[in-house]
């Protein structure tokens, strides 16, 4: 029997057994019953383990555990590491249910759902026609609605909706009888009113005898209102004075510069006297004293009223002054040594925080001042020395972005500065000031800062800001002078060349036999062949062995080594002994498999200092790692015989 699942649909086509293992998942979870759930979700990417064996021609071994065929298939390169943990999650989880009498919460449940609709989407792209498949987005469980239910719920609401016309025709009906009753009072009162002017006011021709003649003067005053002079009309279209004040203090906020702002208005036509003016409002900052300079004399002498203060003031000038005003106001700026230093943008901090008090339930908090605008802005929060992890520019053309990799403490999080590309690189130790935003990607919502103010930290002794000094003991590969010839493995003559180098992550030793060095070649002899069973972990590396070796050929496997996690390789990081340096990085990068870059990225993370080419951040050094595992050989040729 085919069970319906609303996130797991698409694998049908491959295996409708899938489907059913992930809906009984589903269906226990709603059940409230987490470890179950979790013992299908196992069994699930069990089947799943199988059928991309299947899929990709790989032999069937019997009785082979997961954890083998998972390790089989990272090693053969068939999954990435991203695919490989998410195997090992379900499997470690639904291990210790079974095994440890662990109980599961619905959280931990809900997670490995999300793990296994992953992993159901991969497998369907890598192994369907339908490349482009797009998902829809994760549904979380719920249970079936009752139809009986669902037809009460309908007739309450028809009942309530009914309720509520009747209500309101009620209501109707008494307003109009309530304005039909004022509309007749109405007319009574003014027919009473009527017959009382009738009885008191005098004939035409006692009103001509007893009311004198006005002056012209009183008869422009009486006469009825024109139309709205242009001017007037003008003014009442543009901007209110009040909103100006208001974007001109915005401006001050937004640049830190002072601003002066003005509404033009025209002349009244009937006054031909008058000339078009400008109607301005003034915002300064702490070193520009706005009343001095609204009085300073060629200002003052070219404007009309004006007044204010030392922060504000305002004024109305002739608009044919304005470049007049322009050429004072620099006057007035290099006469109080207004320097380009004074000019930066004014942020009105709401509350300083250690960046480690950052989570989602102070978002969640954040979200309830919503809806935040023009008198309700958004909170604003200061962090101060800051260390910066990774720092990037991002964006096309000329629009750049900053995105900042943070330490918090006790991990990391992500900032964007918008439009701040240009200030990339910031410095190591940073204060910050920022808004609270939710990221979400795919099914997973973090908080994220979008910065808003950035300066070098001052809060600690720059001593204390410093990146720690580490010495590394790192050597450039020497010049190879003989290039070999380059072959797939599995392409070349046999038996291979003797003697050989055999080189590679977890190398089968007993498979190769008669003069065979392993890892590390002997002083002194050259070798008519290396076989690399993986690439090494680095060019360097593979610039040493070429160079010390001199082999005639290169056979290189398509055995691919895995690539550790990034939390992993911290930990692995962590673990060094850093106190009794040099660190010899070479030998710890064939040791653990990962590129000297990689372990300095991740070193430099944990605040050292090490004289060492630039590095990416250390995801961005691991995303290299394995497009170095997949290069291809011919391309590796050409660059070996080119550097």
């Amino acid at each position: 029997m085919e069970i319906q699942s609303a996130n797991f649909s698409f694998l049908r086509e491959h295996d409708p057994q899938l489907v059913n293992l992930a809906a009984r998942a589903e269906q226990f979870f709603l059940d409230d019953d987490s470890n179950t759930c979790i013992i299908k979700l196992r069994q699930f990417a069990e089947r799943l383990a199988k059928l991309i064996a299947a899929n990709t021609g790989l032999s069937q071994v019997p009785k082979e555990a997961q954890l083998e065929l998972i390790q089989r298939l990272r090693r053969e390169g068939i999954i990435s590491s991203e695919v490989d943990d998410l195997f090992h999650s379900i499997r470690k989880a639904g291990n210790d249910i079974v095994h440890e009498n662990r109980n599961a919460d619905s959280h931990e449940a809900l997670t490995l759902l999300k793990d296994a609709r992953y992993l159901g989407i991969w497998f369907h792209r890598t192994f369907s026609r339908d490349k482009d498949f797009r998902a829809k987005p994760f549904v979380r469980p719920v249970a079936p609605t009752d139809p009986t239910d669902e037809i009460e719920r309908l007739k309450a609401d028809a009942d309530r909706v009914r309720l509520e016309n009747e209500q309101k025709e009620i209501a109707l009906r008494s307003a109009e009888a309530k304005a039909r009753q004022a509309e007749a009072e109405k007319q009574r009162l003014e027919k009473i009113l009527r017959d009382q002017r009738g009885e008191i006011d005098p004939s035409p021709r006692e009103e001509k005898a007893s009311t004198p003649s006005p002056s012209p003067k009183e008869k422009k005053a009486l006469s009825p209102s024109s139309s709205p002079k242009r001017g007037e009309k003008r003014k009442r279209e543009g901007w209110h004075h009040g909103v100006i004040g208001i974007v001109a203090s915005r401006l001050v906020e937004r640049y830190g510069a002072p601003v002066f702002i003005g509404s033009y208005e025209d002349a009244h036509e009937d006054h031909p006297d008058q000339v078009d003016t400008v109607r301005f409002s003034v915002r300064g900052i702490p070193e520009f004293h706005v009343f001095q300079a609204i009085e300073y004399e060629p200002v003052k002498s070219i404007r009309l009223k004006g007044g204010g203060h030392k922060a504000a003031g305002g004024f109305t000038m002739p608009a044919a002054n304005l470049e007049k005003l322009r050429q004072g106001l620099r006057e007035f700026a290099d006469r109080e040594n207004i320097l380009p230093s004074h000019i930066s943008p004014l942020i009105n901090v709401d509350v300083r925080v250690d960046l480690s008090d950052i989570s989602m339930t102070l978002l969640q908090e954040c979200d309830r001042l919503q809806p935040c605008g023009l008198g309700n802005a958004d909170p604003v929060f200061y962090s101060e020395n800051v260390r910066v992890i990774s720092q990037q520019a991002r964006g096309k053309d000329k629009v750049k972005h900053l995105a900042l990799e943070l330490d918090t403490g006790n991990g990391k999080i992500k900032a964007i500065a918008w439009r701040w590309g240009e200030y990339c690189p910031v410095p190591n130790y940073i204060d910050i000031a920022y808004k609270l935003r939710a990221n979400q990607w795919q099914d997973t919502t973090s908080v994220e800062l979008e910065v808003v103010g950035i300066r070098e930290a001052k809060g600690m002794d720059n001593s204390q800001n410093s990146p720690k000094p580490l010495q590394l003991q790192y050597k450039p590969a020497p010049v190879i002078t003989k290039f070999p010839q380059w072959q797939k493995l599995s392409e070349a003559p046999r038996p291979l060349p003797r003697p050989l180098l055999l080189y590679g992550y977890e190398r089968p030793a007993e498979k190769f036999k008669g003069e065979v060095d392993c890892d590390r070649p002997r002083k002194e002899q050259n070798y008519a062949a290396i076989v690399f069973w993986t690439l090494p972990p680095s060019f360097t590396h593979l610039q040493w062995l070429i160079a010390m070796t001199k082999p005639d050929h290169i056979y290189v496997s398509d055995h691919v080594p895995p690539i550790p996690s990034i939390e992993n390789l911290r930990q692995q990081i962590l673990s060094l002994d850093l106190k009794n340096p040099p660190l010899n990085l070479l030998e710890l990068s064939q040791q653990w498999w990962i590129s000297p870059s990689a372990i300095v990225a991740g070193l430099r993370e944990l605040g050292y200092s090490c004289q060492f080419p630039n590095t990416l951040s250390l995801e961005a050094e691991l995303l290299k790692m394995q497009k170095w595992n997949d290069i291809d050989i011919n391309k590796l040729a050409n660059i070996i015989e080119c550097s």
